[in-house]
């Protein structure tokens, strides 16, 4: 019995250590987002794009690939360059997504930000598939 008890208590062990650890990494991705978010850094930011990915800006709402995606970005921070990002909400969905949703003021407007994530399948990497920004009026 007490053999049985042990082996339970270790696998329930193992259960909770690997749920805290995504949790604990979703948490470390949000930042890591955030902050490149403010610092308008694109390049790092595209480091978590998958190679096709959905960019939504109010002029404009296309798939692009990595690349492009980069250079619009780049363009949109240069000409918005943050003063403030409110992150709103982050977290995992049942369909082992991850959202992080946010506000984005630049000295001209205000956007809703939200960014999509889920598993690369072969990498075990949390990358972006769709990022928004949406006026907020």
């Amino acid at each position: 019995m007490t053999k049985i008890l042990h082996k339970f208590l270790i696998i329930l062990l193992i259960m909770i250590l690997s749920s805290s650890s995504g949790i604990l990494q979703g948490q470390d991705i949000t930042s890591t987002l955030v902050s490149y978010i403010k610092d308008g850094d694109v390049a790092s930011l595209a480091e978590y794009f998958q190679t096709t990915i959905d960019v939504g800006l109010p002029e404009k709402d296309q798939d692009y690939s990595k690349t492009q995606a980069e250079m619009v970005l780049k363009d949109f921070f240069k000409n918005n360059p943050c003063t403030e990002f409110k992150l709103e909400s982050s977290g995992e969905s049942e369909n082992q997504t991850f959202h992080i949703i946010g506000t984005y003021q630049s000295n001209q407007e205000k956007y809703q930000v939200l960014i999509l994530m889920k598993k690369h399948s072969e990498s075990e990497k949390m990358l972006i598939y769709k990022i928004k920004f949406e006026k907020k009026t």
